[in-house]
């Protein structure tokens, strides 16, 4: 028969809050017949909790010659008061946990895990901390390395950018751009303009113009520079100096130091070249070509009067010769008749040309006023037909052929007794060779 609010089969336990007891022990199953060790599990309670080591231990088992009755199975006579009769004494009290300090529990799983999960993830994080310092570093070298060939880069094209520009300043005609890529204004520099400039490419163009680069790494100080062009139809091969900063810090201009040749004139005093009067024997001039010419027009030239500077510090000759134009010969022709004419029609003793006489010519006296002069045949046609040479020296000095005799008589007294003599011989009875400095304000005839 069943009790108030319980059901047929149904327990009460007598010891409230009890752990409950564990099962009779059977010695089945266990080999040589001995209970289990503390290593075995404990049987499930009420908690569901697994006997832990350090609390008091459930009662011992009974050994086989003590093994407890068989519990109350429905259908029994009568139920049992108590759950377990171990037939040896009284029921244990109800188990009440120690004062000892529990053993510390073995770190489950997941949190090993998490800790290990957590270190390698720190691990990873430094790996990858790392490795992304390497790389800015390596990118910071890279983005350093190319800046530097950058700069050297700049510094390497900014030394044959006057090279360049000076050579494109020639071909445009452009004097004061030429001149400004250069370090140091040249002393007689009054060929240096754009009149001659533009001459010069009137006779042999500069085209086709290119400038090698230079090494960047150095690219700094003095550096030479080969550049290339066409001077008329020749190919030019030149290398020129510029002169830029030392250092990375140094703002220092790139400049050409030189970049200019030099003219041999020779005689400056007649002399022009492309155009423009000279007034020195030597004078500096851009590349290029040049025409010599006479700025007087009673000169000229014979032989090459076109000459070519392609490279700095060479200079260029004139292989020509000055000599007397038609213009001047007809002048040196003019100026030297007139003084014929006015010499040999004079009747003094006194009539220049060379051919003045003596007031006694040995013992015989000449009458003044009563000379009279006249050429020979000969001597007319060697005036009339007068070639004259320029001096090596000063080409302005202009001498002419040796003339020819002249007849002579005069009024005379010898002795006492007066007549007209002849004069058969001396320098007053010829005329000698004429010159005519042209330099002079007034060119005028002398005899030498």
């Amino acid at each position: 028969m069943a009790h108030d609010g319980q059901q047929p089969g149904d327990q009460q336990d007598p010891y409230p809050g009890r752990p409950p007891a564990p099962p009779p022990w059977s010695p089945q199953g266990q080999p040589g017949g001995q209970p289990p060790n503390e290593d075995q599990s404990w049987p499930q309670g009420s908690g569901g909790q697994p006997r832990q080591s350090g609390y008091p231990q459930a009662p011992q088992q009974p050994n086989s010659a003590q093994a407890p009755q068989q519990p109350w199975q429905p259908g029994s006579p009568q139920a049992p008061q108590q759950p377990w009769q171990p037939g040896s004494g009284p029921a244990p009290e109800p188990w009440q946990p120690t004062a000892t300090t529990p053993p510390r529990k073995p770190m489950r799983k997941g949190v090993l895990f998490g800790i290990v999960g957590a270190v390698v993830l720190v691990i990873a994080l430094v790996v990858v901390l790392s490795v992304t310092n390497a790389r800015r570093a390596e990118q910071r070298a890279a983005e350093e390395a190319a800046a530097a060939e950058a700069a050297a880069q700049a510094r390497a094209d900014a030394a044959i950018a006057p090279v360049e520009g000076y050579l494109q300043a020639l071909a445009a005609g452009d004097a004061e751009a030429a001149l400004a890529f250069l370090g140091s204004a040249p002393a007689r520099s009054e060929l240096m303009t754009d009149e001659v400039l533009a001459a010069s490419n009137a006779i042999a163009p500069i085209t086709a113009i290119e400038v090698t680069p230079v090494d960047p790494e150095v690219a700094f100080g003095t550096v030479d520079v080969s550049a290339s062009y066409l001077l008329g139809a020749e190919q030019i091969d030149i290398t020129l100096g510029v002169m830029g900063p030392y250092s990375e810090d140094d703002d220092t201009e790139w400049e050409i130091y030189g970049g200019y040749g030099s003219l041999y004139i020779g005689d400056p005093l007649i002399a022009a070249v492309n155009g423009v009067p000279v007034t020195s024997a030597s004078v500096n001039v851009f590349f290029g070509a040049y025409q010599l010419s006479v700025a007087d027009p009673r000169f000229a030239l014979e032989g090459t009067t076109v000459t070519t500077v392609t490279e700095e510090h060479t200079g260029g000759e004139f292989d020509a010769q000055v000599v007397l134009s038609e213009a001047g010969l007809t002048e040196f022709r003019t100026l030297v008749n007139e003084a014929v004419a006015t010499c040999i029609a004079s009747t003094t003793l006194a009539a220049g040309c060379g051919i003045d006489l003596p007031a006694t010519i040995q013992g015989t006296t000449v009458t003044e006023g009563t000379v009279s002069r006249t050429l020979s045949a000969d001597a007319q046609m060697t005036l009339d037909s007068l070639e004259a040479d320029v001096d090596y020296a000063d080409p302005r000095i202009v001498s002419g052929e040796y003339i020819g005799a002249v007849d002579v008589e005069f009024d005379c007294t010898e002795d006492g007794q007066a007549g007209r003599c002849e004069l058969l011989f001396g320098s007053a009875g010829s005329l000698g060779s004429p010159v005519v400095d042209f330099g002079a304000d007034e060119p005028a005839v002398r005899w030498d």
